[in-house]
């Protein structure tokens, strides 16, 4: 799959499923419930000079970032606030893992779908995250 700034991303808790989303690459992220600030997460899409795009989800209330990248085994990066630390690896043009310290977990997506589904390997952490591309109104 590959992510483009003019659709509709959603990230949302799956643990709390009130989504955050945005529309067009103008607008940023924005969230149901705005006491959670930790779920207000912007995507914004960069071209680099050798024409590689990558996408930054961000935490708008932190220095909190990831960076995704289309070339395979590029995209490991990993925040600094330990309430929202995680990796995100591009493994294949089709499947993203993220990896979260705090917790040890692991999400990855399923493979040849046009959807990225992260799912965690084992149960027990709160920061359970989907990452999805959907048509919202």
């Amino acid at each position: 799959m590959t992510f483009k700034p003019e659709e509709t991303y959603i990230i949302h808790n799956i643990i709390d499923p009130r989504p955050v989303q945005r529309n067009g690459p103008e607008r940023p992220l924005t969230v149901v419930d705005r006491l959670n600030c930790y779920a207000k997460w912007i995507i914004t899409g960069t071209t680099t000079s050798s024409d590689c795009e990558q996408f930054i989800i961000q935490n708008a209330e932190t220095t909190c970032y990831a960076h995704l990248k289309q070339q395979a085994s590029q995209a490991v990066t990993e925040s600094p606030n330990p309430l929202t630390c995680w990796k995100i690896k591009v493994v294949s043009r089709y499947m993203y893992r993220i990896y979260d310290p705090t917790t040890q977990l692991f999400w990855t997506s399923h493979s040849g779908s046009d959807e990225i589904s992260l799912e965690p390997f084992s149960p027990g952490s709160d920061q359970w995250w989907a990452i999805s591309s959907e048509d919202c109104i």
